[in-house]
């Protein structure tokens, strides 16, 4: 039989127990909001534990106190020992709580990086379908072979560079007023369909044009269709008249 100064004892420790389940409660309320699964499951099987052995512990100060003599003491002790069991069913229902909040929370992170690893599948899967693509297309592309050079070129300094530039600019300034002073096409050697065409003329007036004015090949290509514009159609009437319908075989 406990001495009421035992049970008193008893008491106090039991209430440091509560205090310690409290504490590794609020621990795993940190946790959750946290996102820290594996340490939450681990605290939440430690507040199981000491529930268990808090409920133990009450069970065995009321089969103890019922062996006492009534008092005005017991019905302290009794005071207090209902206070800790109202506590510990409190503690019962938060740590069910808990517990279902828990497996919600893996439950959702487990699904969670289910679909996560699903989606990075899925990315590679196709990034590997466009390399393979970009693979088979370089393959059927055609070599080229003129070779070209590895090697890197030197950097220039920033101050070269600047001139280059200004230089170029000044360079294009000129070829543009040298285009501009340059005969029109209406002054080039044309034909007209009639007799033979003076094709040597034609070559020195377009050696004439790109020495001295600068005129680049993209613009005299341009202006060639002028320069034999409706001729082909007289040149072949007059050879039809001259050599007659034959076949140019």
């Amino acid at each position: 039989i406990l001495s009421f100064k035992e049970i008193d004892n008893n008491l106090s420790s039991l209430a440091k127990l509560v205090v310690q389940n409290k504490k590794e409660m609020d621990n795993i309320k940190f946790m959750i909001e946290n996102n820290k699964p594996k340490l939450l499951i681990d605290n939440t099987q430690k507040l199981i534990q000491g529930q268990q052995e808090l409920s133990k512990y009450i069970s065995d100060i009321k089969e103890k106190t019922l062996t006492i003599n009534y008092d005005v003491s017991i019905d302290n002790l009794t005071e207090k020992l209902n206070k800790l069991s109202i506590s510990v069913e409190r503690f019962e229902e938060k740590t069910s709580s808990h517990q279902k909040l828990l497996l919600d929370h893996v439950e959702k992170s487990d699904e969670a990086r289910m679909n996560l690893k699903d989606d990075i599948h899925s990315e590679i899967r196709l990034i590997t379908e466009k390399m393979d693509k970009i693979n088979e297309a370089n393959l059927n592309m055609p070599k080229l072979s003129t070779p070209f050079s590895h090697i890197r070129s030197p950097v220039k300094p920033k101050e070269e560079i600047t001139n280059l530039f200004i230089t170029d600019l000044s360079h294009q300034d000129n070829n543009e007023v040298l285009i501009k002073e340059a005969p029109q096409s209406k002054e080039w050697p044309a034909f007209t369909g009639e007799g033979e065409y003076d094709h040597m003329s034609f070559i020195k007036t377009i050696d004439m044009l790109q020495e001295y004015y600068a005129i680049p090949d993209e613009l005299i290509t341009a202006r060639l269709h002028s320069l034999f514009e409706k001729s082909a159609k007289r040149w072949h009437n007059g050879i039809r008249q001259t050599s007659g319908k034959n076949t140019w075989s």
